[in-house]
């Protein structure tokens, strides 16, 4: 019990939590978590839990799986790391890329890996800026996000979330950003009814680009479907016509999808 209370104290004492609100940690308590199997965590008390998340969505097989264990143990007595940097490579990197490429539609064959989602968030905007550029297009900057989107937590990311608690604390944030409603039949933010409109949140895209300027949007960032913003399902006609209007200005479409 004495090791339990130092451990309760030492992770209070040491550990700035995340999306914590930490007088309130304070308050009840830290639960550590000592054991996962599957879909269940244990605590320090042998309390069990339900993992509803998966982790933070990075065990979707579950915990405490052989397979991939045994593989981590294999490469890690291998090799631990190497970059991808100035023409180097490793094999484990190789053949992921290729799978995915396998995988994904068309002609999307080049992989970029990152380290997490707001890692990879950033990659895409900054791609996004730098293929305008080497277009020729260095006034395409911009990057238009939906309301109630989430898409990470460092400062290019935060500034693509259309989320007001995530976005206020940390403002101003990166310049640039531009937002429009989301795609929601359920609280229709223009007051209609599926059905009876033109798909008006997918029209959005478009007037805000002819607001801008299109010759300054360089991308449209956006959940295929929202995680923090509901996980509502978009209209049936929603990313077809996202996608007809990117084509028609010559404007970028990241697909934030990291769930």
């Amino acid at each position: 019990m004495k090791n339990k209370e130092q451990l309760q104290a030492q992770d209070l004492r040491y550990i700035w939590h995340p999306f914590t609100q930490m007088d309130e940690q304070k308050k009840w308590g830290s639960k550590i978590i000592i054991e996962g199997r599957g879909c269940r965590l244990k605590d320090i008390h042998g309390k069990e839990y339900i993992d509803a998340m998966g982790g933070l969505f990075t065990t979707a097989v579950g915990h405490g799986c052989k397979e991939i264990i045994e593989t981590m143990r294999e490469q890690g007595e291998k090799l631990e790391f190497v970059s991808l940097f100035d023409f180097f490579t490793n094999e484990p990197a190789i053949k992921l890329s290729r799978k995915l490429a396998k995988i994904t539609p068309r002609d999307l064959q080049y992989v970029h890996f990152g380290c997490s989602g707001s890692d990879v968030v950033e990659i895409a905007l900054k791609i996004a800026r730098q293929y305008q550029r080497r277009k020729g297009f260095s006034n395409r900057y911009k990057i238009i996000a939906r309301r109630r989107s989430f898409h990470g937590v460092s400062m290019g990311a935060l500034s693509a979330n259309g989320v007001t608690e995530f976005r206020e604390a940390f403002e101003p944030l990166v310049p640039g950003f531009r937002h429009i409603p989301p795609a929601n039949c359920y609280h229709c933010p223009f007051g209609k009814n599926y059905g009876d409109c033109d798909i008006d949140c997918a029209q959005a895209l478009e007037q805000q680009i002819i607001f801008e300027g299109p010759e300054t949007v360089a991308a449209f960032i956006a959940e295929p479907i929202p995680a923090a913003g509901g996980v509502i399902d978009p209209p049936s006609e929603y990313w077809s016509r996202i996608r007809e209007i990117c084509n028609k200005f010559e404007v970028l479409l990241i697909a934030d999808e990291i769930l």
